[in-house]
């Protein structure tokens, strides 16, 4: 101010605690502009300081001979120094916090440490106080719960500590048997639910859902710490989660997001297993695919591998550019490895070999020279979570950690944990020299980013959130509200980065360390209980016959990327799609008319031509304008006949229509069906402008 010796910050200088993982460079340039103002005849030296939280290593500091040791211990002891263990003094202010806004602070450095028998909290959040401090979430998740179990497990067993182990027990027996996680339908044989474990406790919301990613990370990590503590008391729990999630995954191999309990209240299991849903998101999807791979493994039970193979080819396909992301497309490619790493675990051929090859290449094409991998968005418009695009979004949802690409960024959440694992398994699989050295910087470039604070205690030894490997500091985009930079998930990125040390220092991988599990004793009993074999015959969803079903046709323009004909068979394996876009037993074009000829392979008597098509007009589908059928008996003369025009369209309901064409009795080996575009959708109506979408679902023949 010219006429007051004030100076006015207008550089949020208030937030030097609160922001205190601001880059280093930022800070000490604000300070110097303040110093000199202050004393501009002073002749300032360089300013320097240890920021209270830091990396323990920089970018060319020598690591000692037993860094990955160290790092593994100060990994294992961060869980006990966290304060995220409930102890009992605490647990009225979780609870209470549970039904509020599931917030709490971090304890003080000399509080109690609960001993597992109440669980463990999710994360200390991006969210930081004027002391230092981070505020804490209180949700106690299955998958945090069961990862953790595995770090301190693993931390038991290799630094030779009785009670870690007995901590890493009392977690799993706390969620699994005590808690509700297991009660109400998810514990009543005759509930779609059964089986299922819920995503997490203390806020009846949590109870809600059933997410098939959540699930597969909690059997991972209870299958992990069974096997180190040589005990089979969870077997039974993960049977049946195993089974309860294969019996609602659909045919193609998907399970979808989440299933919450409204629906599983409401249809039969059978209405999911039966069901065609496609998703290509391997963030949801593929650790579940590895669980059933591993359950293949230990069962026999071919289902397990034939339900994932279908669904990794479908990925794979897409990969990577048709994959629908969520945070960024770096963590699709992430967990794509795992299920292909064990899918040649059990069933090596050249073709997943070249997946698995695919997938390690595509994600390294990311690693940066200090072995940080670097985060990636995905094309427009498929992204669950995408940068914020504008002042006012940032903060008020997930959020990726990049505005763009090339920002030198690494996500510990999402990608650098699950690629480490995913390295690990595929490494071990195929002994690949280039994938094993891959591993080794990616462990170096962990080892070096641990942090390390005197002042933070509760956050030393953990890995934050995100990392600026320019800069050389955690740094990142912090609009994802609460889980943004900072934040140290106590399952996902804590349990599985020091698990995967753990591993390297047992020179062994997941699937080895489990390679002895009994589990699939339980299988007989319970699949029979849960999937009677009687019950899926009787409910499989009709296929019908007719003269076309199973020959060859060509289409005059492909579906669009977003609905495939993913087999080249869709218009002729005999399935009719349901009354949902979603359903694969679609083919879409938006635009163009349908077209398509098939080759009968002999001359027959066309007496009637029938094609199902879907009127969505929410979601842009609607009923072709006409059809036409034209036929013939050599491929290349066509006979017209009478065309069909559309019935009215009805903009309140999702439904299927069936055209249907008189042949006549006509002999004709070759038939085309033409569905004509109605063109742009009017206005008024949903995507007003845009192109129209047409989803044929079958071209029947002589129904």
């Amino acid at each position: 101010m010219p006429d007051a010796d004030v100076l006015v910050a207008t550089t949020s200088f208030s937030r030097f605690v609160t922001g205190r993982y601001a880059p280093t460079e930022a800070w000490r340039t604000v300070w110097a502009a303040i110093l000199r103002w202050l004393a501009p005849d002073a002749a300032w030296p360089e300013l320097a300081w240890t920021p209270m939280v830091r990396s323990s290593y920089g970018r060319e500091d020598p690591l000692p001979a037993d860094a990955e040791r160290q790092a593994l211990e100060r990994g294992v002891t961060w869980f006990l120094r966290s304060k995220l263990l409930v102890h009992p003094s605490r647990l009225e202010d979780v609870n209470r916090a549970s039904e509020g806004d599931g917030l709490l602070p971090t304890p003080p450095p000399d509080a109690p440490v609960g001993d597992g028998s109440l669980g463990i909290l999710e994360a200390p959040l991006s969210i930081i106080l004027t002391d230092g401090s981070q505020m804490q979430s209180v949700s106690r998740r299955g998958d945090c719960t069961a990862e953790s179990a595995l770090a301190l497990a693993f931390g038991g067993a290799l630094l030779e500590d009785p009670e870690l182990s007995a901590i890493a027990r009392r977690l799993l027996d706390f969620y699994l048997f005590e808690s509700v996680a297991r009660k109400g339908g998810r514990a009543d044989p005759n509930h779609t639910a059964y089986g299922l474990v819920a995503w997490g406790i203390g806020s009846p919301a949590w109870t809600v859902a059933n997410y098939g990613d959540d699930n597969a990370r909690l059997m991972l990590g209870t299958l992990g710490t069974a096997a180190l503590l040589g005990t089979d008391r969870w077997d039974e729990a993960m049977m049946l989660c195993l089974l309860g999630n294969l019996r609602t995954t659909g045919r193609q191999g998907f399970r979808t997001d989440r299933l919450d309990m409204g629906p599983l209240s409401q249809h039969p299991w059978t209405h999911f297993y039966h069901r065609n849903a496609v998703n290509l998101a391997p963030h949801f999807e593929a650790y579940l695919w590895a669980c059933y791979l591993w359950a293949y493994h230990k069962t026999g039970d071919a289902l397990f591998l034939d339900r994932t193979r279908h669904a990794l080819r479908a990925t794979m396909k897409a990969y990577p550019r048709g994959l629908r992301w969520t945070n960024g497309l770096a963590q699709e490619r992430a967990r794509i490895l795992l299920p292909l790493a064990w899918l040649v675990r059990v069933d090596d051929t050249p073709e997943h070999r070249a997946w698995l090859r695919e997938a390690v290449e595509g994600l390294l094409a990311l690693q940066d020279e200090s072995g940080a991998i670097r985060e990636e968005l995905g094309p427009p418009g498929q992204g669950m979570f995408p940068p914020p695009r504008s002042n006012e979004e940032y903060g008020g949802n997930e959020a990726s950690l990049i505005q763009q690409d090339g920002e030198p960024v690494a996500d510990l959440l999402y990608t650098v944990n699950f690629a480490f694992l995913g390295l690990r398994e595929a490494a071990a699989a195929t002994r690949e020299p280039a994938w094993i050295a891959a591993e080794n910087r990616l462990a170096e470039f962990l080892v070096r980013i641990q942090i390390r604070s005197e002042a933070r205690p509760e956050l030393d030894g953990g890995w934050f959130r995100a990392f600026d490997f320019r800069r050389w500091e955690a740094w990142a985009s912090n609009a994802d509200a609460g889980w943004g930079a900072w934040a140290i998930e106590s399952g996902w990125t804590q349990g599985w980065i020091t698990s995967v040390l753990a591993l390297r220092q047992k020179q062994t991988s997941l699937w080895d360390l489990t390679a002895s599990s009994g589990i699939g004793r339980r299988h007989p009993e319970l699949r029979a209980r849960l999937m009677p074999d009687d019950l899926l015959r009787r409910t499989a969803p009709p296929r019908f016959d007719h003269q076309a079903r199973g020959k060859s046709y060509q289409l005059a323009v492909a579906p669009a990327a977003a609905y495939p004909d993913e087999t080249g068979q869709t218009l002729t394996d005999g399935e009719v799609g349901l009354a949902d876009h979603t359903d694969p037993a679609w083919i879409g074009l938006q635009g163009p008319d349908i077209t398509v000829t098939v080759d009968l392979e002999r001359t027959v008597a066309i007496r009637q031509v029938a094609a199902p098509f879907l009127e969505s007009v929410g979601v842009g589908v609607y009923l072709p304008a006409r059809v036409e059928l034209s036929l013939s008996t050599d491929g290349q003369t066509f006979a017209s006949l009478p065309a069909v025009v559309r019935p009215p369209s009805r903009p309140d309901a999702t439904w299927v229509h069936r055209f249907v064409v008189d042949g006549g009795g006509r002999e004709a080996r070759y038939v085309r069906f033409r569905a004509v575009n109605p063109g742009l959708i009017t206005s008024g109506a949903p995507g007003a402008g845009t192109a129209s979408w047409l989803f044929l679902g079958e071209l029947l023949v002589n129904p």
